[in-house]
């Protein structure tokens, strides 16, 4: 069986696709860099297993190319807030998060924390802390539709970002420090990666995903999760990424058969 990663094509700009392009090679697949506006009729070859890496916006037009979807691991009920809790509680970082709607959002409740219910990136997680910033989310809120929680505000120290294929942890790398980018593969402690590994093992993810760890107070906490195709990998093993999720895929009965 072969596989062809079709990668946004950023004409060299996005380090993150080139290093997964060049990562592919490595490992003696095919990977091709198809523009945004040709990603929805592009036609894989016959025989090959897509993997699809891009944006927001180019995965939501793979997504209406049948011959890609396969290719695309999101699951909107893994995906959410709601789920995060259900399976974390307290080891959840936003466990208080409670779902709003527009009328029951007012300035009194500046300061707060902000997100999504749903992993559908119509807002970044954000602190609002001025009345300015409440009116923007405002508007937005009006605009969107979709539904958001709330939470107290946290005190993070550093963020870590692990890649999971196939409930196993395949590579980890820390990319903030007090809210300020600071990647490395180094300050990997063994305790946030016991944390990790007892907190993936979940049979409902998707066959790869992202999971974000921070620490708060010296504890560990799941802060997000995030679909893979989308992700920045940061310092991650990408060589490493790619073989697993490859060797995973093949394990997977709906993969048995060549796709025609």
């Amino acid at each position: 069986m072969n596989f062809i990663w079709v990668i946004q094509d950023s004409f060299g700009k996005h380090y993150n696709w080139t290093e997964i392009y060049h990562s592919v090679a490595v490992c003696g697949s095919k990977a091709v860099n198809i523009p945004l506006e040709q990603v929805k009729s592009f036609h894989s070859p016959k025989g090959y297993i897509p993997i699809v890496i891009g944006g927001d916006d180019y995965l939501a037009l793979a997504s209406e190319n049948k011959r890609l979807r396969s290719g695309i691991f999101n699951d909107d009920a893994f995906f959410n807030v709601d789920n995060y809790i259900k399976l974390w509680g307290y080891d959840y970082l936003n466990y208080d998060s409670k779902i709003i709607t527009f009328e029951s959002l007012t300035p009194h409740d500046i300061p707060f924390f902000i997100r999504p219910l749903r992993d559908d990136k119509s807002l970044d997680g954000q602190v609002v802390n001025t009345e300015y910033e409440f009116l923007n989310i405002q508007s937005l809120f009006k605009k969107s539709g979709v539904f958001f929680c709330v939470s107290t505000i946290k005190n993070i120290h550093r963020e870590w970002r692990a890649v999971i294929v196939n409930r196993i942890v395949v590579s980890v790398c820390r990319y903030a420090v007090n809210h300020q980018s600071s990647v490395s593969q180094e300050d990997i402690p063994d305790k946030l990666l016991l944390f990790i590994k007892s907190h993936c093992n979940i049979i409902s993810a998707p066959i790869a995903w992202v999971m974000d760890i921070a620490e708060c107070q010296g504890h560990y906490f799941v802060l997000e999760c995030n679909i893979f195709n989308a992700s920045n990998f940061y310092d991650c093993d990408r060589k490493a990424i790619v073989s697993a999720v490859e060797t995973s895929l093949l394990l997977l009965p709906t993969y048995s058969v060549i796709q025609k």
